[in-house]
């Protein structure tokens, strides 16, 4: 929840401004932002508007915007899903049905194949309900 509009900037937002004021006045010569720098003014961004932080901070709104949008998470390289090439039903009772080819694809690519030469005893609604949900 963000905070009210008469309370920023808060001591905390002060304390993070002093910060970057200090860094930009002791640094050797120009460079990037230090990452604890950057920490601190994404964490204000989760109380106060992006805006406010950026103009307190004298940062770019747009970069500020990205840094606080990006999460380690996000960023890491996600897991691939584990593929099942094959899945071993019950065995099939004795009513015979016609022979019938059952072809399910997901949003995401993945496709299920069934064929029943007869009636299954297995609840296919629920297999076909486990597949897609």
């Amino acid at each position: 929840m963000k905070a009210l509009e008469n309370e920023f900037p808060t001591s905390r937002a002060l304390q993070i401004q002093s910060q970057f004021e200090h860094w930009r006045a002791t640094r050797q010569r120009r460079g990037p932002i230090p990452d604890e720098l950057w920490k601190a003014a994404i964490e204000l961004t989760k109380q106060h508007s992006v805006y406010k932080v950026a103009r307190l901070l004298r940062l770019d709104y747009s970069c500020l915007k990205k840094k606080g949008m990006v999460s380690p998470i996000a960023v890491a390289t996600p897991e691939k899903p584990q593929v099942t090439s094959f899945i071993e039903l019950p065995p099939i009772s004795q009513h015979y049905c016609e022979p019938c080819h059952i072809e399910l694809k997901r949003p995401d690519g993945t496709q299920m194949q069934i064929q029943l030469s007869s009636l299954p005893d297995t609840d296919l609604p629920g297999l076909i309900k486990a597949f897609v949900g």
